[in-house]
């Protein structure tokens, strides 16, 4: 079974074999709708677009964001990983 560090390990392997850095890379998140300003306190200053669900229930956030490597995108994912309920696509 794998472990927390070992999806971030093969994630980091992933993004250094597909990503050039420095660069440009996309975050996307789904969250419910209520939970949207955390998320958004995580990034102060940038501009996440928003698409809201057909029913308003969940919120598809997209951040782009210049990165140096794939560890500060590792750091990104680790941050939004303590919002209740965020899925990172």
């Amino acid at each position: 079974m794998a472990t927390g560090e070992d999806s971030m390990r093969t994630l980091k392997e992933k993004l250094d074999q597909h990503h050039q850095w420095p660069g440009r890379y996309p975050f996307k998140f789904i969250v419910k709708q209520e939970r949207v300003a955390e998320v958004e306190a995580l990034f102060p200053g940038e501009t996440l677009r928003q698409r809201v669900s057909e029913k308003g229930n969940y919120v598809g956030l997209t951040l782009e964001k210049e990165m140096g490597s794939s560890e500060e995108v590792l750091e990104v994912y680790r941050r939004v990983s303590k919002v209740e309920g965020l899925l990172a696509l």
